[in-house]
């Protein structure tokens, strides 16, 4: 290991003589509500991520929004610190939450497409200029009975530290998903079997929604999350809730109960990111995972869990801002109200309902004017009341944000929390700075708590954090961030870091981390230091539109060293390959490691070896650093799905969202056809025999483009092309029957395309 940090210290003063140079970069065509607007170059970011605030994505997307849709774009991005999505995320992934009115943007890898939606009221007349300017095609309505049910399987092979963790060899793990849309009365219901030591079946989440797509608004009923902002928390639920224009989707392996803490319904493997560096991994067991004493200046770091259930499915939860100072356009109104009784212990992770409990949680925030927003909350059960507010003021360069709250817990005094924080305007009239800035100050009594969780004393009573990040001469990315904690008995700590981040030769991109911490110990009463230090550093090397891509991290403070190369290869149309191969080095073990994985058409599979810590939670120590053995772990994993719309049935890979099936007229089912997203041809989606063919990609209330070709009987020439329009609904499939639409009265005729070869 000294040696390697020995090679990487050589190698950082390198990179700052290297002259600046451009930066990594794909073309990618981009879609605003399913308008193509053209082909942008967006840079490449770390982890293998998208920059979308950049002059690319600005020069494509905003001369269509107004100055409400800018200054929403804008939040979106400082929300997303930047970074949108890896690349490893392809067009089937689903994000963790989604939002039917807000914006959402779906990156899709193999198209190398990037799709971007947001509500009509955010656009401009240019915008309408240029959709009117498009051929009008049939939209086809989704299907009045539709579902899927996807089957997974995994098995996990421990090779190492297993018997010291209790963990057994092997671990088999069965999925079952179910989600059935019977005239858009959507039920989903999950059920997780596991040979872990005990042994578990869980039914998991089982929840029916309905959605009022005018009102924006959702009524669910059965097991759920809740939405939370300020200094409320969130937890699971069995009960009746209705929202409107919030992120209410509840996703049946992984919930994020409040912006501090995280639920799995199953032992996983988790990655953590660090303003896109690899910071751990770690195989988490099932169960809650607080964020308490995480190792970064919370609300201030961009980061990201990259969560691979047993199954190979990988999901994002974003926790890269605490506190988002978000504004209401003017007169918009979002509110939350879920009643219910709480559905999981602090013991385990089975549901244990605890009818005894029952629990209120609501909120409201309104927009008064475009630069002024307030909310305010209300939560309770046996354990206490809990209540607050927010407001979020923009003026000029300055957005601020002030939250305040109470927590009135069972024997228990009431107790407060405050926190301001200040950060850049976002707003289309703000000021253009060159930086970027945050400044936060949080105050609190010792007995301060949140709904459902146990009631300790705080050690600490008042903490600052401040960040700063500009972009330094040759093209280098800098940010410094720190953070103070002022103890009650006055063990202050503190944490400060420095960031830089440079590409060179077109092709490399390097970036450095360097953390310091420290904490008064203070033996005998007497002032005394512990300072300590770490580094992180990793160099990408992303060939341009090869596919592939070398990666290293080392941490320092974890003696963690991890080194792969990606490739991923199109095999037939939607058809792909990823393979990984690398190798990792964590403390006292080392591994070989990588994957690959199928994603076909029909069904996916992968095999893959990583090195993790043993299984912990983030509710750690600052110090010491805790150091678990490493494991080394083999994992095998399968997928399937049963998909119907209008009592026709098709094997498909698994599911997400939506989707649509595609098959020949009543008396030509033999005809094989090939159907596409947007003008895409080489990633087309076919069908097989009298089985009809799949898009399983499609997103909820987003309008998409479907592409047709219906070949000759007994021959691959194509006999004609369609081209028709679909928009479904929460989790529905639609039945697309070509050569069978019936035209609206306002529909244009058809047109012959000339479809792109990509």
């Amino acid at each position: 290991m000294r040696m390697m940090r020995l090679f990487f210290l050589l190698l950082l003063p390198l990179t700052s003589l290297v002259a600046a140079s451009k930066e990594i970069t794909y073309s990618l065509y981009i879609y605003l509500n399913g308008v193509e607007l053209g082909v942008y170059k967006i840079p490449y970011n770390l982890g293998g991520a998208l920059n979308l605030d950049s002059s690319g994505f600005r020069d494509a997307v905003y001369p269509y929004l107004n100055d409400v849709g800018i200054g929403e774009m804008n939040e979106f991005l400082y929300g997303q610190n930047s970074t949108f999505a890896s690349s490893e995320e392809d067009n089937y992934s689903t994000p963790l939450s989604s939002d039917v009115g807000e914006i959402v943007v779906d990156y899709d890898d193999g198209a190398k497409a990037l799709y971007v939606w947001m509500p009509d009221a955010y656009l401009n007349a240019k915008f309408f200029d240029k959709k009117s300017q498009e051929y009008t095609v049939p939209l086809i309505e989704h299907g009045k009975t539709s579902g899927y049910l996807n089957v997974t399987y995994g098995h996990k092979i421990f090779h190492r530290f297993y018997r010291e963790l209790n963990i057994p060899k092997n671990q088999d793990f069965a999925n079952l998903d179910l989600s059935l849309n019977v005239k858009d009365f959507v039920f989903q219901g999950f059920l997780y079997a596991a040979s872990t030591n005990p042994g578990i079946i869980n039914r998991g989440n089982l929840i029916l929604t309905k959605d009022f797509e005018e009102m924006k608004a959702r009524l669910a009923i059965g097991d759920q999350g809740s939405y939370s902002f300020g200094l409320q928390n969130s937890i699971p639920l069995l009960g009746v809730s209705l929202c409107r224009g919030m992120n209410v989707f509840v996703n049946p392996t992984i919930s994020s109960a409040s912006r501090s803490e995280f639920f799995l319904n199953a032992p996983m493997k988790v990655e953590v990111f660090v303003d896109g560096i690899l910071y751990q991994t770690m195989e988490l067991p099932a169960g809650p995972h607080l964020l308490q004493n995480f190792p970064i200046i919370q609300g201030l770091n961009n980061v990201k869990l990259r969560i691979t259930n047993p199954i190979g499915l990988v999901q994002t939860i974003s926790l890269n801002s605490f506190y988002e100072p978000n504004l209401l356009p003017q007169y918009e109104t979002e509110y939350f109200v879920t009643a219910g009784f709480p559905n999981y212990s602090q013991q385990g992770f089975n549901y244990d309902y605890q009818f005894y409990k029952p629990t209120l949680m609501a909120s409201l925030r309104y927009g008064f004017y475009n630069n002024f927003t307030l909310g305010t909350y209300l939560q309770g059960n046996s354990t206490g009341a809990f209540f607050g507010g927010q407001a979020v003021y923009e003026y000029s360069a300055v957005r601020a944000l002030f939250d305040f709250g109470f927590s009135a817990p069972k024997d228990r005094e009431i107790s407060s929390k405050m926190r301001l924080a200040l950060s850049k305007g976002l707003l289309s009239t703000a000021p253009k700075l060159s930086f970027d800035y945050e400044f936060s100050i949080e105050a609190q009594e010792k007995y301060f708590s949140y709904l459902q969780a146990p009631v300790l004393p705080n050690p600490l009573y008042l903490s600052f954090a401040a960040r700063l990040a500009k972009k330094l001469p040759w093209d280098i990315k800098s940010s410094v961030t720190a953070s103070y904690n002022l103890d009650r008995q006055s063990r202050d700590t503190y944490v400060a870091q420095f960031k830089l981040e440079k590409t060179f030769m077109s092709s490399f991109l390097a970036r450095f981390l360097l953390v310091f911490k420290g904490k008064d110990l203070r033996p005998m009463g007497v002032t005394s230091w512990k300072n300590d230090y770490f580094f992180t550093f990793g160099i990408d090397y992303v060939p341009k539109d090869s596919g592939f891509k070398v990666s290293t991290d080392y941490n320092q403070d974890l003696d963690a060293f991890n080194a792969n190369a990606v490739y991923s290869a199109p095999v037939r149309g939607d058809t792909k390959i990823d393979a990984n191969i690398g190798g990792s080095f964590l403390q006292k073990g080392a591994s070989g490691t990588g994957y690959l994985n199928y994603t076909g058409q029909r069904f996916s599979a992968g095999v893959s070896q990583y090195l993790a810590n043993g299984p912990i939670t983030f509710n750690l120590p600052d110090f010491p650093t805790t150091r678990n053995s490493s494991l080394a772990v083999t994992q095998f994993n399968a997928g399937t799905a049963l998909a119907f719309a209008d009592g026709f049935v098709a094997i498909s890979r698994p599911i997400e969202d939506s989707f649509a099936l595609v098959l020949s007229k009543k008396n030509e089912r033999m005809r094989y056809i090939r159907a596409y997203k947007e003008n895409f041809k080489d990633r087309y989606n076919e069908s097989f025999y009298a089985m009809p063919a799949v898009v399983p990609s499609l997103k909820s209330y987003k309008e998409t483009d479907i592409n047709v070709d219906i070949y000759k009987k007994g021959s691959w020439t194509v006999d004609v092309s369609e081209h028709m329009k679909v928009r479904p609904t929460y989790r529905s499939g639609t039945l697309i029957e070509p050569r069978t639409i019936v035209l609206k009265a306002s529909s244009k005729p058809l047109r012959k395309i000339f479809n792109r070869e990509d």
